[in-house]
């Protein structure tokens, strides 16, 4: 199911109506604005919340968007997924960095480290769990802590 969310997003900084597409979490969304994709909060969230477990393919070598679960083992997609399924199922891919993260990634699971509100973009710092970055970025966060 899809919905459009307008006024609620405008208060996270967001000058242009936004999509929110509802992912097999209750949870969380992914929000399209502006040409880029974001995991939110739809509700409010505990600190300790299990939110979601990254699945997907086990690969030895590191991708732009795997997730580094232990030494020498990422997760990553096979080729193949649909856009809306990894929408609907592999929504960890929509995860942003940021230095002050919301989450930390204990094995596969993601779990918030702090309360999350609602609209708020659910984040991890890359830099925690990848030994070897496929990708390595310049950190524009704008949360060096």
């Amino acid at each position: 199911m899809k919905t459009h969310v307008t006024a609620e997003l405008i208060d996270t900084g967001l000058t242009q109506p936004a999509q929110l597409h509802r992912c097999h979490s209750e949870l969380l969304g992914v929000v399209r604005a502006n040409r880029a994709y974001r995991l939110v909060a739809v509700q409010p969230i505990v600190a300790g919340t299990v939110l979601l477990q990254i699945e997907g393919k086990l690969t030895q070598r590191p991708t732009r968007y795997s997730v580094q679960i232990e030494e020498g083992c990422h997760i990553d997609l096979d080729e193949g997924h649909s856009s809306e399924e990894i929408l609907d199922r592999h929504f960890w891919r929509f995860m942003n960095h940021s230095c002050l993260p919301n989450t930390v990634i204990h094995g596969q699971d993601v779990i918030a480290s702090c309360p999350i509100e609602p609209w708020k973009d659910v984040t991890f710092n890359y830099t925690m769990t990848e030994f070897d970055m496929a990708e390595p970025f310049e950190c524009q966060c704008g949360n060096q802590g």
